[in-house]
Order: structure tokens, then C-alpha cells, then sequence
């Protein structure tokens, strides 16, 4: 009220200088008939009337120094006022925004991890928990089947392993005895035995008990045949174009090294048969030796060697030489008995065994 009625006064004071300034041209002009200061002020108090008016219609409280203090301070209040208004209204939105937001998010298009977690927090535990029981027990049927199945599998496997280990040593085991046997009875000698008593199969020697009992013609006749069929024996000696000259002291020592000491007293003359002679020459004491001699008689097949100590018992098959379109067949078969020395084998016995009649 006191600021209201301090404006009405300064608003009649300065309407009472306008009025002096306005009083001092009327001194000198004609005064008009209507008085206009009156006018004038009661404008004035109609406007003052009117803010007054508007001043009562606001409510004042009893005490005029609250008043002043609450007018003072109503703008501060108001704008406190107002910012609560603000901060209410923001969280009121923040909180409407939050509270839209999952009506929002619901209406975005799920990705494939949200829409799979959502199934997952929607299914039931007990449900998952029923179906993985009866995974797990179906998983472990499936195995206890696959491992029966395996099991049957590798027993059969160990079964045929087993069989064929036990072939397989068999087999070594009856190897191993036949290439001992074969080694301690001279089987796997037959060739060096082959050549050993083929100059006696080759000149159809007749059977004798020992070495002493043959002629000289037969001895001689072996030792010859025994030094063609040793490779390289006769490129030592003299040839005259297919014949080799052989002194007839190295034919004795072939003798020997072929039947031993043991035997008759040697003549040398020509020996053999018509077809395959040794022509002997009394000026040179040697024989005249076909590098190429051509006979046909037997050649030896060895059928079983066994050994007793240094002595080896042969069965050997004289098998008739003909051509080879026409079938093998054995003439006769003996037994020899060899003896096992430092320089090799000698021939110490011969006897028939059984001949056949293929003629």
C-alpha cells in the first residue's frame, strides 16, 4: 500500500508541475471556460482509485511488517516454487519415458540372443530338467549300447587275433624245426652233395661197401669226370684246340680227394666208354681230357640227406638224361655214404637201393 500510495503521489506531483507550467501562459492568454486542472486530477484519482481497487482485491496479511517481509521474498519463493515445478514435472516425465520405454522396446524388433533368452527365462525348470534326465538316460543307453557293440567287436577281433597268432606260431615253430633238421641232417647241402657223387652216377658205378673195393679203371674214370665238372679246373692245363692235356699225378690226387686213401692200386691206361674215352699217353704220363666230353647216361637227384656226426647218408634217384619234351623218370635209386672232411666230402660206400625196368 505504502509503495501504491508513494506512486500515486509522485504521479500528482508531477502532474501539479505541468500544471504550474501550464498556469504561467494562461496569466498572459484568456482563460478558457472549463477547468482543466480539475479534469485533470480527477483522472488522476480515478486511476489512482482504480490501482487501489486493484491492490484490495489481492489478499494482504494483518501485519504490515510480514507483509513487507513476504512481498520481499515472494519472488525468491516463486522461483523455488517454480523449480520444484520443473524438477517435478522431470522426473513425472523421466518417469513416464522409463515406464513407456518397455512398450517401446516391446515394439522393436527382437534380435536372435534377446528372443533366445526370453524363451529360455519363459520355459519351465522342471520341464528342462525332466528332458535333460531322459537326454542323459537315452545318451547313456546309446553308449552302453555302442560299448556292448565295441566289446562284442574286439572280442571277436582278439578271437581271429588270437587264432592267427596262433597259426603264426605254428608255422614259425614248424619252419624253425624243418630249416634246423634240414641244417643238422645236410639238407640244405644237396647241391655241394649233387656235385660230390655225380662223377660216380655219371659213370654208373657199381655198388661197394668202401673205396677199396673199385677197379682202377673206375676210380680213374671218377677222378676225370670230378676234375671237368669243377669250374676252372681245366683252364690250368695245356689245350690242344678242344682237349686238355692232364698229367696223370694230378688225376691220382683227385682220386683222393675223392674217395680218400683208401683205395686199389691204380694203373693208368685209357679209360671210359666208347662214346666218352680217356685216352691215356704212356710218353707223357698224362691224359688226353675233352674240355666238352658228350655222354648219356644219369644224372643224380638227391631225395633225403641225414647226418650222424661227420657222416652224411644221401638217397639219390639217377635220373635218366633225355630230352626235355619227353617226362623225367629214375632208373634206379642208391645210397650213398659221404664223410665230412677238412677239404670237403669223400665218398665212402654205395649200394642200389631198387631199380626200375623203364625199357
Amino acid at each position: 500500500m505504502a509503495a501504491a500510495f508513494a506512486a500515486v503521489a509522485a504521479e500528482n506531483d508531477t502532474d501539479n508541475e505541468a500544471a504550474e507550467t501550464a498556469d504561467a501562459p494562461e496569466e498572459n492568454a484568456d482563460a478558457p471556460e472549463s477547468d482543466p486542472v480539475g479534469n485533470m486530477i480527477d483522472t488522476i484519482r480515478e486511476d489512482a482509485e482504480k490501482k487501489l481497487s486493484e491492490l484490495d482485491e489481492t489478499p494482504e496479511p494483518e501485519e504490515d511488517a510480514p507483509a513487507d517481509e513476504e512481498t520481499s521474498d515472494k519472488p525468491e519463493n516463486e522461483q523455488e516454487d517454480k523449480a520444484e515445478e520443473r524438477k517435478k514435472r522431470f522426473f513425472e516425465k523421466k518417469k513416464a519415458g522409463e515406464e513407456e520405454a518397455p512398450a517401446e522396446d516391446a515394439e522393436k524388433p527382437k534380435g536372435k540372443i534377446t528372443s533366445a533368452l526370453e524363451k529360455i527365462m519363459d520355459e519351465d525348470p522342471d520341464e528342462i530338467i525332466a528332458e535333460r534326465s531322459e537326454k542323459t538316460e537315452e545318451d547313456e543307453s546309446d553308449a552302453a549300447g555302442g560299448k556292448s557293440l565295441k566289446k562284442r567287436l574286439y572280442t571277436v577281433f582278439g578271437i581271429v587275433f588270437a587264432v592267427l597268432a596262433c597259426v603264426g606260431l605254428v608255422t614259425v615253430i614248424a619252419t624253425a624245426v624243418k630249416l634246423l633238421g634240414s641244417f643238422t641232417s645236410g639238407d640244405s647241402k644237396k647241391t655241394g652233395f649233387a656235385d660230390v657223387v655225380y662223377p660216380a652216377v655219371i659213370m654208373d658205378i657199381e655198388s661197394f661197401d668202401e673205396p677199396s673195393q673199385l677197379t682202377s679203371d673206375q676210380v680213374i674214370t671218377a677222378a676225370i669226370w670230378s676234375m671237368i665238372m669243377s669250374d676252372g679246373t681245366l683252364d690250368s692245363y695245356e689245350k690242344t684246340f678242344d682237349v686238355v692235356r692232364v698229367p696223370a699225378v694230378d688225376v691220382e690226387s683227385y682220386a683222393v680227394k675223392l674217395f680218400g686213401d683208401d683205395l686199389p692200386e691204380l694203373t693208368h691206361t685209357t679209360v671210359g666208354p666208347a662214346e666218352s674215352r680217356f685216352y691215356y699217353n704212356e710218353e707223357k704220363e698224362s691224359y688226353n681230357v675233352p674240355l666238352t666230353p658228350v655222354t648219356f647216361t644219369y644224372s643224380p637227384e638227391i631225395k633225403s640227406v641225414t647226418k650222424s656226426g661227420s657222416e652224411y647218408t644221401l638217397t639219390v634217384d639217377y635220373i635218366d638224361e633225355l630230352p626235355e619234351w619227353l617226362p623225367k623218370t629214375s632208373s634206379k635209386s642208391v645210397e650213398f655214404k659221404l664223410i665230412q672232411t677238412s677239404e670237403g666230402y669223400q665218398i665212402k660206400s654205395m649200394k642200389v637201393l631198387s631199380e626200375n625196368n623203364n625199357i
